[in-house]
């Protein structure tokens, strides 16, 4: 075994690059640690394979989980799953345990990472930890589960017109809420996802 199996024995892992190791029957979880020295957005990707399922998740220091995931093991199972998550600077976890038959079996990840500004950044699913983020300025975020909730942050220093634009996806809707300081509601809408829709949902208020 690697003897990585507590959070505290987690081996040190370099972001965009392959690995591959086993699980036993007396090691039955996996922990890698890895750093970011700037914010950006990282996808947590393990390979598929049939009659196999492994458990995938990426933690903080303290074991919170940002986003968890089972492998596929259908009969046809090929290519990754991925766990997509915006983080700032900092030191991170990655988790594989054991679901269904992964006894011996060679796993293989990558934690692939973009440095940017522009990606949300987890924890901010209260307003108090809300991201400051700049006017005019594109951000990509991930629902995490249906009961993610992301706040953003942003100031006006003179009174104006505010333009929302939040892209659409077929099967896909969100709800969107701008709030005060005090959490009062100004505007509220909700994304179309009908089968057919593109571009962007769009709603102002002065």
């Amino acid at each position: 075994g690697t003897g990585n199996d507590t959070i505290q024995a987690a081996k040190e892992i370099t972001v965009n690059k392959d690995y591959n190791a086993k699980l036993t029957d007396y090691e039955y979880k996996h922990y890698y640690k890895f750093s970011l020295k700037a914010a950006g957005k990282v996808s947590f990707q393990m390979n598929r394979k049939s009659d196999t399922q492994w458990r995938m998740a990426i933690l903080n220091k303290d074991g919170k989980e940002f986003g968890s995931e089972y492998t596929s093991y259908d009969s046809n199972a090929i290519g990754k799953e991925t766990i997509d998550v915006g983080l700032p600077s900092g030191e991170y976890y990655i988790l594989i345990s054991d679901s269904y038959n992964t006894e011996n079996v060679q796993y293989s990840f990558n934690v692939k990472y973009t440095a940017g500004e522009y990606y949300e950044k987890e924890f901010n699913n209260n307003i108090s930890s809300s991201n400051a983020i700049n006017l005019n300025k594109e951000y990509e975020g991930i629902s995490e589960s249906s009961d993610d909730k992301d706040y953003y942050k942003f100031v006006l220093t003179s009174p104006g017109n505010v333009v929302i634009d939040f892209n659409r996806k077929a099967g896909n809707y969100w709800y969107v809420d701008l709030l005060n300081g005090e959490g009062k509601s100004y505007l509220n809408f909700y994304t179309s996802d009908d089968a057919d829709v593109t571009g962007k949902e769009q709603e102002h208020i002065g």
